[in-house]
């Protein structure tokens, strides 16, 4: 028996991290079953009182003012060190210390760029060799996610890993394996069946500043021969609203635990560019039409979506049903956009997580 701890540290910023982070713990499981995975978010190690005040504040600036939400991340992106993440380190470091001389994990797994820092810091100044191992969630090569006595680094593209080499990190310790997904949109076939009636999935929830109002829903009903699912997760607000009247070719529906079967019985994804969702699209082969956004980190994977040609990136709203309809009937364009994640696919290697933890 290998009774392995692992800690994989994460934040709970948007899902993505926790996302990741979940999709890890039960891949690892899979395989050594005999490991004990604990997920824990920095917050309950350093302040939990600070938790739901940080998610907050994260939700209204990334919604609200994105412009000072990406002063505050090109300046972290930018600076090797940063001062605002220096005095978290520097007043919380004795509590991370105690949380990890109590737990006395085998290997560190982190999925956010401050936990990171933490584990970093800890393992110079009390001289540990505890592996650390980074998942880095979106497609950048940010300063944050880079920290002394990082034993590998889990990226989601070759761009990435060039351009953390070029940072001075050892090629050796950087593995693409793409942004880690649940086990569900993996599977290469299922029972879903296609019909002639195109389907578009719209993740409503995620999608920030677009409006669901009745000149947005007017348009979808003007689509001929496409079916609209509209999934609008925890927001609970937006699913009431959305389900006063029935729809000739729209679906509303809440939260669902289903994503992946509803993203392989589609012909596009239309969402925000966040990491996972991305990468669960492209693992599933689903063509993206991504909403324009000037967040940070999206911004990065909305270059990286256009780049690779795997999807179709909005300028402005009033666009949309043009769109749809131009790329929704242009077969060949879908299936120019689905081959291109297909040939991605191949560069991800998936296994270097399990064997690195084994």
């Amino acid at each position: 028996m290998n009774d392995k701890k692992i800690v994989i540290l994460t934040a709970t910023f948007g899902m993505g991290h926790h996302s990741v982070s979940k999709a890890l713990k039960a891949e690892i499981e899979r395989v050594y079953f005999d490991y004990t995975i604990d997920i824990v978010d920095i917050f309950d190690i350093i302040k939990p009182s600070y938790k739901k005040i940080a998610q907050g504040i994260y939700n209204y600036l990334t919604r609200e003012f994105e412009t000072l939400y990406n002063f505050f991340y090109n300046y972290k992106k930018d600076n090797r060190k940063n001062i605002i993440d220096e005095l978290l380190y520097a007043r919380y470091n004795r509590r991370f210390k105690a949380y990890m001389d109590t737990e006395k994990p085998s290997i560190v797994i982190s999925t956010f760029p401050m936990t990171s820092g933490f584990m970093s810091r800890y393992k110079i100044k009390h001289d540990m060799n505890i592996p650390l191992m980074t998942v880095i969630t979106d497609v950048v090569d940010s300063w944050e996610w880079v920290h002394e006595e990082t034993d590998q680094y889990f990226v989601p593209s070759i761009e990435v890993k060039d351009l953390l080499r070029l940072k001075g990190v050892d090629k050796d310790s950087i593995f693409v394996t793409g942004i880690p997904v649940g086990a569900d949109f993996k599977v290469e076939k299922s029972s879903t069946t296609h019909t002639q009636k195109k389907q578009v999935l719209i993740m409503a929830s995620a999608m920030g500043k677009v409006k669901f109002d009745e000149a947005f829903i007017k348009q979808l009903e003007s689509v001929e021969n496409t079916k609209f699912i509209i999934v609008t997760g925890t927001d609970y607000e937006l699913a009431t609203t959305l389900s006063y009247r029935d729809y000739k070719n729209i679906q509303v529906l809440g939260y669902v635990s289903n994503i992946a079967e509803l993203m392989e019985a589609s012909d596009l994804i239309y969402t925000k560019p966040g990491g996972v969702t991305l990468f669960e699209a492209i693992n599933k082969e689903i063509p993206l039409l991504i909403q324009q956004t000037t967040i940070g980190q999206e911004h990065a994977n909305i270059a990286f979506i256009k780049n690779r040609e795997i999807g179709i990136v909005l300028d402005r709203k009033t666009h949309f049903v043009d769109e749809i309809e131009n790329i929704i009937n242009d077969e060949v364009k879908l299936f120019q956009l689905k081959s291109n994640m297909y040939e991605l696919k191949k560069e991800f290697k998936d296994e270097a997580i399990l064997r690195a933890v084994r």
